[in-house]
């Protein structure tokens, strides 16, 4: 049942993602800042459980570097450090438990910075880029790689796991569906580069896909990593079949920054 719930859901809401990165624009932009926004929600859930002013204020502060990423990225230095102030202003007039202040603080940056920036490279993707079917085939590239990943690592782990791979965070994982989801995210650079990234090379592709392929599922254990700190299932009910928002996107909040990087410093978009 879980299974038909996860393909439902993508069925449902790929098409609406993959047609709001075709046409860019303010559409992208929006669907971005909603991702954004849930996503801070969902880690500020988890942490502060039924604090409403905490996670109220921490969705409206990690919004600011957000806008400033997509908007004016080149003053998004300075938005993380005023982001960091007003934490720090915010914990001294207000600091609670002397014993946890630190913790609480620190909780507070991490979820800003993990989950206020990250997934806004996509629309920097797009933004950035010479044409944009250059800027929306790169997305589509984080998109293929990641997805590909979690597809195939999970039927590969469902059809051969028999090794755990990291059951002290995720009890499910195993290495062969870990050698099945480095194959999705090498199998998913290739089909984009025969497909729609011609200006990809074969190699470059293959070097792309295996990167991705490692970094997928260490931003999914992450995510773990965070729920199992906050004594947390799941991120939040918002996807039937996958939990929260996060929980769907964990990996691509890590292998979209990697794209970006390589789109700009290694195969810079600008000269596309």
């Amino acid at each position: 049942m879980n299974l038909l719930f996860r393909v439902l859901t993508a069925v449902v809401l790929l098409p609406g993602v993959v047609w709001l990165v075709w046409i860019g624009g303010w559409w992208l932009f929006g669907l971005v800042l909603l991702a954004t926004a849930v996503a801070l929600y969902e880690y500020f859930h988890m942490w502060a459980g039924s604090d409403v002013r905490m996670v109220a204020t921490g969705v409206l502060i990690g919004l600011g570097p957000a806008l400033v990423s997509m908007l004016a990225p080149r003053f998004l230095g300075e938005a993380m450090v005023a982001t960091m102030l007003l934490t720090v202003l915010g914990f001294t007039v207000n600091p609670g438990p002397f014993e946890t202040t630190w913790k609480r603080m620190a909780t507070t940056v991490l979820g800003l910075a993990y989950c206020g920036v990250t997934l806004t490279v996509l629309y920097r993707l797009r933004a950035e880029a010479a044409t944009p079917a250059i800027g929306a085939g790169w997305i589509y590239l984080a998109m293929i790689v990641t997805w590909g990943n979690d597809t195939c690592a999970y039927f590969a782990g469902r059809l051969f796991g028999r090794h755990k791979l990291f059951p002290l965070l995720s009890p499910k994982k195993t290495w062969e569906g870990a050698v099945g989801g480095l194959a999705g995210s090498i199998g998913g650079a290739l089909l984009a580069h025969f497909w729609f990234a011609q200006h990809l090379g074969l190699v470059e592709a293959l070097a792309i896909g295996l990167v991705a392929g490692v970094l997928a599922p260490l931003g999914d254990l992450a995510e773990s990593l965070l729920k199992r700190s906050f004594e947390a299932k799941d991120s939040g009910r918002l996807l039937p079949g996958h939990g929260g928002l996060l929980d769907r996107v964990d990996a691509l909040m890590i292998t979209g920054p990697f794209v970006y990087l390589v789109a700009t410093f290694v195969h810079p978009l600008l000269d596309r």
